[in-house]
Parts: C-alpha cells; sequence; structure tokens
C-alpha cells in the first residue's frame, strides 16, 4: 500500500512516514501484539485463495493471492501480519530466508495485526 493523508488538524510533515503509520495505530518493529487487533476496524477476509483488506482512512481494497503455506498459517493463527514498508519492496529484495531476516532486521517497517473476520 502507498499513500500518506494527513487527519483533520494535522498540518504538517511528520518526521519520518513510520511515525506518520504509527500515529495511524500500525506498530515499531518488535512491538507488535500477534492475535490482538491494530485497529478494530480492520480486518482481513478470505476471497478464495486471496486474503483481502481495508484500513480506513489509510487505504481501502487491498487485496493479495496467497500459495497454499500462507493460505494454512493464516487460518491456524485466525488472522495476519500486515507489514508496510516505504524503504524497499520487499517481493524484488526478499527472496531466501536470510534476506528476510536482514529486511527485518533493518526496522524500515511498521506492522499491523489484522484478524480473520
Amino acid at each position: 500500500m502507498d499513500g500518506f493523508a494527513f487527519s483533520p488538524g494535522v498540518e504538517e510533515w511528520p518526521p519520518s512516514l513510520n511515525d506518520w503509520y504509527v500515529s495511524q495505530g500500525l506498530s515499531k518493529p518488535g512491538q507488535l501484539t500477534m492475535g490482538s487487533p491494530s485497529n478494530p476496524n480492520w480486518t482481513a477476509r478470505w476471497i478464495g485463495d486471496a486474503v483481502a483488506f481495508d484500513l480506513i482512512p489509510l487505504g481501502m481494497g487491498y487485496e493479495a493471492d496467497m500459495p497454499p503455506q500462507a493460505v494454512d498459517a493464516i487460518t491456524d493463527w485466525g488472522g495476519l501480519m500486515l507489514i508496510v514498508t516505504h524503504a524497499e519492496v520487499p517481493a524484488e529484495v526478499v527472496s531466501s530466508e536470510q534476506e528476510f531476516a536482514t529486511f527485518m532486521g533493518a526496522g524500515n517497517y511498521t506492522t499491523a495485526w489484522l484478524p480473520l473476520a
């Protein structure tokens, strides 16, 4: 997802885009409580083998196809962790567990827990 919006009464840029996402309800790296909704209005739902979610007022109508192992994991956990980054495109730089660990260690992202509706 990509975008930026000001809330009523907010008239200046935050120190960073990650700070803005945190102010909207997402968590800093390592601070997400798995299984606890980041925002009661944010949920995920299945559309076939795709997971769809809306993050109002951040964005709406996001949908992503999931491989079978992700479908099983999301169903078992009862939700998913959404990772929002603007530093790099994970699909272009993460092709192994080691690269994923390096990406996560850099901390250039925020997270949200989206329970299945």
